[in-house]
Formats: structure tokens, C-alpha cells, sequence
């Protein structure tokens, strides 16, 4: 006869196990759509890459270290005064 404990364990198990297996599922997919930059492991210094070239105003271009993609709202052409003066409005400090 099994007793009405052990089937309540089984289940328990059988929940903590199909937990686990979404959460491994879902871990691989997110690793997978990450930058493909390596993982060093050891205690080595290194410097850092050079900055991409950037494109003109509206052009876009992938981030080397995350892989997203960003887009430069404003070039040198765009006048002198696009800068940022947040210590002068109160509201920003």
C-alpha cells in the first residue's frame, strides 16, 4: 500500500525537478544571446581595445563589448553647444 506521505514527496520532487530543468532551459537561452566575448580565467592584465570609429550623426554601429546596437544622435556638425551643463540646473544635482 503506499501511504498518502510518499506520494506527496514524489510530487514534491517531481515540482522541484521540472523547476530546475525550466531554470537550465532558460539560462542557456539567455547565455546564448550575450556577446560572444571570451572569459578569461587567469590573472593577466590586459588593455584595453581601442574605441570603434564612430559613425556620423544617425549612423549605428554594434557595441564591441555587449553587442548591442547603438545609434549617435549628434556629430561635430551639429553646433558647439551640444554638451552637458547638468551642474548649472539645480533639478539634475
Amino acid at each position: 500500500m503506499i501511504s498518502h506521505k510518499s506520494v506527496q514527496k514524489t510530487a514534491f520532487l517531481v515540482f522541484i525537478i521540472a523547476g530546475i530543468l525550466i531554470l537550465v532551459g532558460s539560462a542557456s537561452s539567455v547565455s546564448r544571446a550575450q556577446s560572444t566575448a571570451t572569459i578569461r580565467t587567469d590573472l593577466g592584465v590586459y588593455p584595453e581595445p581601442a574605441a570603434p570609429p564612430l559613425p556620423p550623426a544617425r549612423g549605428k554601429f554594434v557595441d564591441p563589448t555587449f553587442g548591442t546596437e547603438i545609434m549617435r544622435v549628434t556629430d561635430e556638425r551639429d553646433g558647439q553647444y551640444n554638451g552637458t551643463e547638468y551642474s548649472y540646473w539645480s533639478t539634475l544635482n
